[in-house]
């Protein structure tokens, strides 16, 4: 016989025993632990009978496995109410205004709407550049030295000209240094919009000013809408 068939043949037997092996299971339920139990009651030995305080014992065991499931089921259920609330905690985030750890703010009526500048150590110097949403430069704030801590971003919606800039959204950098030249750790605070929220199985994602996605743990506070008074007549 040729190597070839002998190959084949090995090849078409060793497929066979795979397919006709049986695979364990690895995880088993409670119809597995009922069907363990009927099994045990039909191939217990006629001479020698389970007895009633076995039998009583193995009923209980079989009741605490019963429970267990049920528990784990309701917990299954409890997450899934939870995951439930905090995505409809996201939604109603929608269109309110926030102060979140990002990278852009707005103007609007002019007005900026307020961002600042976390230092971790001291800086000699702190220089905050503004950018349109396209990238092009708008102002240059100088801040100067600061210590550690929380600074105030001043910027009064003008441009390098002196001139109001368009209502919309920013990009706001922030580069501080050491007197050695170094660069200082600086995180940013501002405040803008929440445009977009977006829930998928990977997580949620909060879209913030139409220009970055945040997660939730980005947002520092949210502020309540203010009612307009109606004119009485």
């Amino acid at each position: 016989m040729e190597i070839s068939k002998v190959a084949s043949l090995s090849n078409v037997a060793q497929d066979s025993q795979e397919k006709g092996q049986r695979v364990p299971k690895k995880v088993l339920d409670r119809d597995d632990f009922m069907m363990l139990f009927i099994t045990q009651l039909q191939y217990q030995d006629p001479m020698n009978p389970i007895q009633n305080n076995e039998m009583a014992q193995q009923l209980a065991l079989f009741n605490q496995v019963d429970q267990l499931f049920n528990l784990n089921e309701n917990f299954e259920k409890l997450v899934s109410l939870e995951e439930s609330r905090a995505d409809m905690g996201m939604v109603s985030l929608l269109g309110q205004t926030v102060t979140a750890w990002a990278q852009s703010g707005l103007v609007e009526g002019g007005k900026f709407m307020g961002g600042e500048v976390v230092l971790e150590e001291p800086a000699s110097s702190v220089i905050v550049r503004i950018l349109d949403a396209e990238g092009r430069p708008v102002r240059t704030l100088d801040l100067g030295a600061l210590p550690s801590g929380e600074h105030e971003i001043s910027w009064d919606g003008l441009d390098e000209r002196g001139e109001p800039v368009a209502d919309g959204v920013y990009q706001i950098r922030v580069v501080a240094s050491d007197p050695s030249g170094g660069a200082v750790k600086a995180k940013l605070k501002t405040t803008g919009r929440i445009t977009s929220v977006s829930l998928s199985e990977k997580g949620q994602d909060l879209g913030f000013n139409g220009l970055e996605t945040l997660d939730l743990k980005d947002v520092i506070s949210v502020f309540k809408p203010t009612k307009i008074k109606e004119e009485t007549p």
